[in-house]
């Protein structure tokens, strides 16, 4: 299964075509619902979370805080409050007061410190652990080193597999740069398209934004700015609210169905559609990566417009078909 799933994004990567590949992130959901582990998308979104956080903050600050949580996560399944007050209260000691007997002799980075305070505990928790067969300590300290790894991974991905203007577009994202002029044109312009909008828009091919053509591409990734800026907050609420409408009605008949292919079938459009559909709004109001995606049904574009309908007409004709 896994096979399956990472192989298709993995080739397409490959091409460069990194935007496409993220539509695969949609099967999980399928799975989820065919009894994937609740597990697997939370540590997902924990990585996601993680990555972030080690581009805004150093290491050491996101080691800290994992520390922290994994201790907090330990002590309020086993109750054991005072033995993990102590350790934070050892460890915070050490960790100021070993850089202050050595001062300048030894030239460490912080990580490094980190690593040297921690590795005690840490090798004492698995010991514990696996000696007293405690099933919760167990999962905490694999997150725990998951977690670890995942942030010391995170500089060689980013700086040696992600392209420039991938990296750019992220770093515009998290907020550690800006480019209204150039990587960031485009959501800058978005953005002040949908929020000139206001809330009842400024009608029907009246946008300036849009009209004089501020806004690049926006026909087909950023149309939702045109929505946006045309009929403002109530507009792009109704666009929305219908979208939910029909993932709503897919996932019905989905559900309805007694052949098992037609419903994960019936899942997997509702996914791709829910996918495109999250990340094209998300991108054009600056809360997602620039990539380009579609909006379904409403982007300019003959081939994402035959895709999205042969999909849905596909699903169709196998609901007339249950019965």
């Amino acid at each position: 299964t896994c096979a399956i799933i990472l192989l298709p994004p993995l080739l397409i990567v490959l091409e460069n075509e990194t935007g496409l590949a993220l539509v695969y992130a949609a099967f999980f959901l399928v799975l989820y619902r065919e009894g994937l582990s609740g597990w697997i998308p939370i540590f997902g979104i924990f990585a996601i979370i993680l990555f972030a956080l080690s581009i805004i903050w150093e290491e050491v600050h996101v080691f800290m805080m994992i520390t922290a949580i994994c201790a907090a996560g330990y002590a309020l399944v086993s109750r054991k409050w005072g033995y993990v007050a102590g350790f934070l209260s050892l460890f915070i000691t050490a960790w100021q007061l070993v850089p202050r007997l050595f001062g300048d002799q030894i030239d460490w980075s912080p990580t490094l410190w980190f690593f040297m305070l921690i590795a005690p505990f840490l090798i004492t928790g698995i010991v514990y652990a696996f000696r007293s067969r405690l099933r919760v300590l167990r999962l905490i300290l694999l997150c725990f080193c998951a977690s670890f790894a995942i942030v010391l991974s995170v500089d060689y991905f980013f700086n040696h597999i992600l392209h420039e203007h991938q990296r750019m577009r992220i770093l515009i994202l998290l907020g550690k740069e800006e480019d209204p002029q150039g990587a960031g044109y485009n959501v800058h312009q978005s953005k002040v398209a949908i929020g000139s909008g206001g809330f009842w828009g400024k009608g029907f091919l009246r946008g300036t934004q849009t009209k004089y053509n501020f806004v690049p591409e926006q026909t087909t990734d950023f149309i939702f700015c045109t929505i946006g800026e045309e009929w403002g907050f109530w507009g792009s609420c109704v666009v929305i609210a219908l979208f939910l409408a029909l993932f709503y009605r897919i996932i019905l008949i989905a559900e309805r169905q007694k052949d098992q292919f037609t419903r994960i079938y019936g899942y997997c459009v509702a996914s791709c559609f829910f996918v495109h559909f999250f990340i094209n709004i998300g991108m054009t109001i600056g809360l997602m990566p620039v990539i380009g995606i579609p909006l379904p049904f409403i982007s300019y574009g003959g081939s994402s417009l035959w895709a999205f309908t042969i999909l849905l007409f596909i699903l169709l004709k196998l609901d007339t078909a249950r019965w």
